[in-house]
């Protein structure tokens, strides 16, 4: 009797738990803005920010017949996050408008969605500034106005760091102290393809041929990753900078990543 009982009790607790009226898991889309300028050609971070931990974010280019999409839940089980960091590159120069679907409870049975259109006014490739002319390097900081490459890679992590340092410093704020745990986190971040999710507190730029002057610029003049640069409570660092050649016929590309704890 008893082993027909249990497994009858097990079934109705499940599908009371089904049927129950589902928890407020309403996401709501407070901004959507891109990282940097906006150049033709370019891949650039757009920075979606919302008001309710969710666990889905996609990005979707009608104009382009691509899109891009992150998904936490499926890799981490936890309650999600506040914030995406979804790359788009506009393969011509004008305006492109892009649809962002956000997600709470993706991975439960009634997830709740919120949608927007971004619009992103692409200058022609042109019109970006030549490398050399964009920010000069800081002279405090070696290796900082040289575009990594593989025999580079750790004068470029420590520049990023040198940068990011003398920031804090003209913010009042103290230095960052190397982390070994979080360098691990950024070095495998730095090598997973475009089907990632970001952590709070990492930073990550793919660019072609971008300087590490080029990179903090970019970041400190955006107010998400500055927020996250320049956080009083922030300690400790880990950073990868990984330059990739795919090919005689692609343009060479390289990752920075910072973790911040």
């Amino acid at each position: 009797m008893v082993d027909v009982v249990r497994p009858l009790l097990l079934f109705i607790v499940t599908a009371a738990a089904l049927l129950a009226p589902a928890a407020e898991a309403r996401v709501r889309i407070l901004s959507a803005a891109p990282a940097g300028p906006v150049v033709a050609g370019q891949t650039v971070d757009v920075v979606v920010e919302t008001d309710a931990p969710a666990d889905a974010a996609r990005l979707t280019f009608p104009d382009l017949r691509g899109a891009f999409g992150e998904t936490l839940c499926a890799l981490s089980g936890g309650p999600g996050t506040t914030r995406f960091v979804l790359p788009f590159r506009p393969a011509h120069e004008g305006v492109h408008e892009l649809q962002l679907r956000v997600t709470a409870g993706a991975c439960g049975l009634r997830p709740e969605h919120d949608e927007r259109v971004v619009r992103l006014d692409a200058a022609p490739a042109t019109a970006a500034p030549a490398p050399a002319t964009r920010t000069p390097p800081d002279p405090r900081c070696p290796g900082a106005g040289e575009p990594p490459i593989p025999r580079t890679m750790r004068k470029a992590r420590l520049a990023v760091h040198c940068l990011l340092d003398f920031a804090r410093l003209e913010a009042g704020l103290p230095r960052l102290h190397p982390n070994r745990a979080l360098r691990r986190l950024a070095s495998l971040a730095a090598h997973r393809g475009d089907a990632r999710r970001t952590r709070p507190g990492e930073q990550r730029t793919v660019t072609p041929g971008s300087t590490p002057t080029e990179v903090a610029a970019a970041w400190l003049a955006s107010p998400a990753h500055r927020r996250d640069l320049l956080g009083p409570s922030v300690r400790r660092v880990g950073i990868s900078v990984v330059p990739r050649f795919p090919g005689p016929f692609k343009r060479p590309e390289t990752t920075y990543v910072v973790e911040l704890r």
